[in-house]
């Protein structure tokens, strides 16, 4: 991305390349649609747990009785509800009464007087409103102020019904500044490691001025000092989330948490130290200036503590000027560059992060299998092109060449589970896709033990897997666009689409994994060819037997909620006897090559 164009640039530039539509000839809601697509897909995703397009279009409930939730997503007991807002720039200010609104949200679901709409009650079905977090975001193209500046900053009285509900629900409020700024922060996490050189000083003590304590272990050099917490604002305000590029969780942390830490700097800031672990980072070159109580640092990385550090980012204007809160930060000297020190590195940023317990996908990332997978990708082109592969295993990897096939970790493994295992069990848990006693053994091990490199045959099987599931996704997406709206529904079950493709290869012949190996890097093209043409008839297959229970489950079962059954472990199971028996079209076996 241009990191000069501004965010009304950047969201016109989106709906052309994401929707191929003109923004300026959309309408009004419409435009808001793509407000809240670009910032789930260009913000959101870059900082937290990533939201796929499958599930941005499950999860959008725009609409009459949507109760001021525009789209509501969950993941494991997370729940995000967003509501987005586009304003043309004659407008002065977002209404006071539309923010107000949005903080009820909560009250509304507790309180059941209002009758949600069919799609936004499917969604509110999963929502635990006794043990949920709830992350509530609200995003403008207008400016927030005057009024609706001071509602955003106040706490919303609860419905006490729930009594710790409050402690439950983060708000965020974004007008074209905030979003502005979120955006560069994002870009930010994407240009690598920060090479700025920092002058962090030590909290001038009464009594015994600043004070350093070093420390060598292992011929590493490492200091502890606390400092004011303004070194730490000053840092993040000159490189911003580059900061963090290191850290595994970012700003994504346990909502209860950082509204502690807010509660702290607002009403306890000088006693901010002793409730706070501090901080731990990393830096390139760390030299020590004990006279001066000055450490000199290149390269700074926060591992552990970005939620402390963007806490006070967000909350600095509201400390008194009496009560400055002073921080303790640990640093650890990394003497070669960050990438000839990644095994230590990895390790680090683990064990410093190990008390939280969502695991993303960072946490899996640097395995061994996983650079493995990403040099085999690199030596084969995509299939039907001369396009190189470019495997990424973290969200903050450079792209490469922009004409490069680019695969993201998180998709890939959806995809391998749905066709592998099953295409429900990771429909709503992060967690469990990457837990190596879940699902992340069972695509990259025994299903009890990671392996730590991927056989030659096993990377054909996976590789193969990734063309057939991307090549299918791409058809959905056209043939969603032509379809009548229960099929359109229907095709929303790309996950049971795929699963359904295996079974059918297991039914006709045998081997789900050997017909497709063949082609894991020889020129395919899907509705091509032979080998093209074959995947288009396995598609159609496979597509057509999910379309026809979908729509007589619809038909037939009493209580039928599309989102539920998209979800289920009962669908799973209804695909794969009706395609292991059902009369339907035979599958042979895949021509080796056109």
């Amino acid at each position: 991305m241009d990191v000069k164009k501004k965010l009304r640039e950047r969201i016109k530039d989106f709906s052309k390349s994401e929707f191929n539509s003109d923004f300026d000839s959309l309408k009004h809601d419409q435009r808001s649609d793509v407000l809240l697509k670009f910032y789930i897909k260009e913000i959101h995703n870059k900082f937290k747990t990533e939201i796929t397009s499958d599930e941005i279009e499950i999860g959008l409930v725009d609409g009459k009785n949507d109760l001021s939730i525009d789209f509501i997503h969950k993941d494991d007991n997370v729940v995000t509800i967003i509501q987005a807002k586009y304003r043309g720039t004659t407008i002065a200010n977002e209404e006071d009464k539309n923010i107000i609104d949005f903080k009820q949200v909560i009250n509304r679901l507790i309180e059941n007087e209002f009758v949600p709409n069919k799609k936004l009650k499917e969604m509110l079905s999963d929502v635990d409103l006794d043990n949920d977090q709830f992350n509530m975001i609200f995003i403008t193209t207008a400016p927030i102020s005057g009024h609706g500046l001071i509602e955003c900053n106040q706490e919303p009285i609860y419905s006490q019904r729930i009594q710790d509900i409050g402690d439950r629900v983060t708000y965020t409020f974004l007008d074209e500044k905030g979003l502005n700024s979120e955006l560069t922060n994002a870009i930010a996490m994407s240009t690598g490691f920060n090479e700025e050189t920092f002058e962090l000083y030590a909290y001038d003590s009464p009594g015994s001025g600043r004070k350093i304590l070093n420390v060598n272990v292992n011929d590493r050099k490492q200091c502890i000092l606390a400092v004011e917490y303004t070194q730490l604002v000053n840092a993040h305000s000159k490189i911003k989330d580059n900061l963090f590029n290191l850290n595994i969780r970012n700003f994504i942390g346990n909502t209860f948490q950082n509204k502690n830490i807010k509660k702290t700097i607002e009403k306890d800031a000088k006693n901010f130290y002793f409730f706070n672990n501090g901080i731990s980072c990393l830096a390139n070159e760390l030299t020590v200036d004990d006279k001066l109580g000055k450490v000199t640092v290149k390269g700074l990385q926060v591992i552990n503590g970005a939620q402390t550090v963007k806490s006070l980012v967000l909350n600095h204007k509201r400390i008194s000027p009496t009560e400055k809160p002073v921080v303790l930060v640990r640093i650890t000297e990394i003497a070669e560059s960050y990438s000839k020190e990644r095994t230590f590195i990895d390790s680090v940023t683990r064990f410093n992060n190990s008390q939280n317990v969502v695991k993303i996908s960072d946490f899996r990332s640097n395995d061994a299998i996983q650079i493995d997978i990403q040099k085999k990708f690199a030596s084969i082109n995509l299939p039907g092109t001369t396009k190189n592969v470019t495997y990424l295993r973290k969200r903050t990897d450079e792209v490469g060449k922009r004409t490069n096939e680019i695969i993201k970790f998180e998709d890939f493994c959806k995809a391998l589970h749905a066709y592998m295992i099953d295409p429900i069990e990771f429909s709503s848990s992060t967690s469990y896709l990457f837990d190596e006693k879940g699902g992340y053994s069972k695509i990259f091990g025994d299903g009890k033990k990671v392996d730590d490199y991927i056989l030659d045959d096993e990377f054909e099987k996976r590789a193969a897997i990734w063309w057939l599931v991307k090549a299918f996704s791409e058809q959905i997406i056209k043939d969603r666009k032509e379809a009548d709206e229960i099929t359109k529904n229907a095709l929303q079950g790309r996950w049971l689409i795929i699963y359904a493709s295996r079974i059918l290869l297991e039914r006709f012949l045998g081997d789900p994994y050997k017909p497709i190996s063949k082609h894991y890097k020889s020129g395919w093209i899907f509705g091509k060819g032979k080998v093209g043409l074959w995947y288009s008839e396995l598609y159609e297959t496979a597509k057509q037997s999910v379309i026809y229970l979908y729509k007589n489950d619809q038909q037939n079962l009493k209580g039928f909620l599309h989102r539920n059954w998209l979800r289920s472990h009962t669908t799973a199971e209804k695909i794969r006897v009706y395609c292991s028996s059902a009369p339907i079209n035979v599958i042979k076996d895949s021509p080796s090559k056109d």
